[in-house]
């Protein structure tokens, strides 16, 4: 058995200098019951920082919280999951039927594929579905894409929702980042003014990022840049699953297609591949200019390679084929 130095207790360095002397090995604690040690010690407590601590209940309770923590039933966590996970609208039926729902909170979509397949225009979507409830959005543009225009055309096109257009765009908060530094300095201040929101107050619902692959590719290449490029493309990974999941914000990004018409798959290698919860491969109709395929990729709870088909219109952005 290992020493128990080897345990990073989070009990404080004091603490954890005591238990580590009191139980030289985990072997030594783990066959050590609460009884015996009250009998065996003569002090089962120690002064440390001028507070009386017992050392036993600093094993067991690093135990509880980091090894074995309590067990939780299926029910509690699909309680859990229908109370802290928001399901969010598309603003395209057949696409919310086909995701359950709509996009999900704390989990990180990704809208993958070619030029002019509508990854944009499901963007400003999203964005807006959550705008006229009144949610706040954050929307990165990292390729000049976003239009207020077409936001407020798709907005008319949609009919009245009882909150003026001003109020309604005045929700999205943009910003124009157009390197991969720019973006995760975006992130990193939203994480910080989100922690420091206090309880009750509105965080934002939505983030958009589009598109993801604009910024990353310029910083990969071959040798010591690659290295580097990977570095910072897997940090973008991981910021955008932290704002998601610490938030419970539904993460919204924009990949493109490499491959050809004969082996599609998403830019950025495999490396990227398990960065988000949810892929969505969108796809052009064969002899159809306005209709797309949205095809279930990748998820962990949604059933793979499914299909709907969407049209995209000019004013009134990503609509249900009829």
């Amino acid at each position: 058995m290992p020493p128990t130095k080897r345990i990073r207790l989070q009990a404080g360095d004091s603490a954890a200098e005591a238990f580590c002397g009191a139980f030289p090995t985990i072997e030594h604690f783990l066959t050590t019951t609460e009884e015996d040690w009250k009998r065996g010690s003569g002090n089962k407590s120690r002064t440390i920082q001028g507070q009386s601590t017992d050392l036993y209940e600093i094993g067991i309770q690093y135990l509880e919280d980091h090894v074995a923590p309590p067990v939780i039933s299926g029910t509690a966590l699909l309680k859990s999951l229908q109370t802290t996970s928001k399901l969010l609208s598309t603003g395209c039926e057949s696409l919310d039927n086909l995701l359950r729902g709509g996009v999900r909170g704390g989990h990180h979509t990704e809208l993958v594929g070619p030029s002019a397949s509508g990854k944009t225009q499901l963007c400003l979507s999203v964005a807006l579905s959550s705008a006229r409830r009144g949610s706040r959005v954050v929307y990165i543009d990292t390729s000049n894409s976003f239009s207020g225009s077409r936001v407020a055309s798709i907005n008319e096109s949609r009919g009245p929702c009882g909150t003026p257009l001003k109020a309604v765009l005045g929700n999205i908060t943009v910003y124009h980042s157009h390197d991969i530094f720019s973006v995760l300095h975006v992130l990193d201040e939203l994480a910080l003014q989100m922690s420091k929101v206090l309880d009750g107050a509105q965080l934002p619902e939505v983030l958009v990022l589009d598109s993801v692959s604009s910024v990353v590719t310029p910083v990969l290449g071959g040798g010591q840049r690659h290295s580097h490029g990977h570095t910072l493309m897997v940090s973008l990974g991981r910021m955008l699953k932290v704002v998601a999941e610490s938030f419970g914000m539904a993460v919204v990004s924009t990949n493109h297609e490499v491959g050809g018409p004969s082996r599609p798959r998403p830019a950025l290698g495999d490396s990227w591949l398990n960065q988000p919860h949810l892929r969505i491969h969108l796809s052009k109709v064969a002899g159809e200019a306005d209709a797309c395929y949205a095809t279930v990729k990748t998820s962990a709870v949604l059933p793979r390679d499914k299909s709907t088909v969407v049209r995209l219109c000019a004013g009134a952005g990503v609509v249900s084929a009829h």
